[in-house]
């Protein structure tokens, strides 16, 4: 039998696990993101008149779906590679497209904000609104981040 692979410490500078790489994530997401994003805002806003709350959870939820798929598929190599520590890889994919993810939907919402007068998503709401929306979401995709910044990290 073969033995475990055993992993080499961290160094005073902090290192990065072998399978947690933010490459697949980003490239993953890149290639599948339109389409998803797409299908998450046709299915969440097309066949309505009233743009309210619930449409916007619909749509956030897809792509909180999408970005856990996401993240699963792009380390699901490296955490075959590396068995003792799929857990830790597959986790660090999700949390990376979670950040991602959120950011990228953090820009949607100024952009939706910035486009009121074109009858966009965000229309009915305060600016307020649009802006608390928007800090909200870059706020969690920062934690996200820093999150999948531990997890990748060798300690």
């Amino acid at each position: 039998m073969t033995p475990p692979l055993v992993l080499p410490r961290a160094t005073a500078g902090g290192s990065r696990h072998p399978g947690c790489s933010y490459l697949p994530v980003l490239g993953l997401n890149a290639i599948l993101g339109i389409p998803a994003y797409l299908f998450s805002f046709l299915f969440a806003y097309a066949f309505v008149d009233v743009i309210g709350w619930t449409q916007h959870l619909t749509f956030l939820g897809l792509i909180a779906v999408y970005a856990f798929v996401v993240g699963s598929l792009a380390t699901s190599v490296p955490a075959w590679r590396y068995p003792e520590s799929s857990f830790r890889i597959l986790n660090f994919g999700v949390v990376a497209s979670l950040a991602l993810n959120t950011a990228a939907v953090g820009i949607g919402s100024i952009a939706s904000a910035a486009n009121k007068d074109q009858q966009s998503v965000s229309a009915a709401f305060s600016t307020t609104t649009d802006v608390l929306v928007a800090m909200s979401l870059f706020g969690v995709a920062a934690i996200c981040a820093f999150a999948a910044s531990r997890i990748g990290s060798i300690a």
